[in-house]
């Protein structure tokens, strides 16, 4: 039987969801992903709540602190990545570990879909360089 996400959370799904409305209110979402344990199927009871996030309004520079999403960002029971359009997009082609195991074991919950087209294509493109 499928369980929801609400039940696999349990108690973190409050806390995922006031996150959530929270992001929304503050930064223009490109793509929020929930990824690791959670969604592979192999949490533990102190699993932390993984979220990737894609922002316009992250910080993008190479002369920016990366250090200076987390801080904007950081919420406690949640693990953060979060990165600019244009640093993401450097990040994705190399590949990033951390990004490659998001995109690979997903759950997005805000998307958009043509970013979400560019970064597929993009992520293809980087698995056959790297095979």
């Amino acid at each position: 039987m499928l369980r929801s996400l609400s039940d696999i959370l349990g108690k973190r799904y409050e806390v995922l969801e006031r996150y959530l409305l929270e992001l929304r209110r503050e930064l223009d979402l490109k793509l929020v992903i929930l990824f690791r344990s959670l969604t592979r199927g192999d949490r533990k009871g102190s699993s932390d709540i993984n979220l990737l996030i894609i922002s316009d309004d992250l910080f993008d520079d190479l002369s920016d602190d990366p250090g200076k999403n987390f801080i904007k960002l950081k919420r406690p029971g949640i693990e953060l990545y979060g990165f600019g359009v244009k640093r993401f997009l450097r990040q994705l082609k190399k590949p990033n570990l951390i990004i490659r195991d998001a995109l690979e074991y997903d759950k997005r919950f805000v998307a958009d879909e043509e970013f979400v087209k560019i970064v597929k294509d993009t992520s293809e493109k980087v698995k056959r360089r790297f095979r």
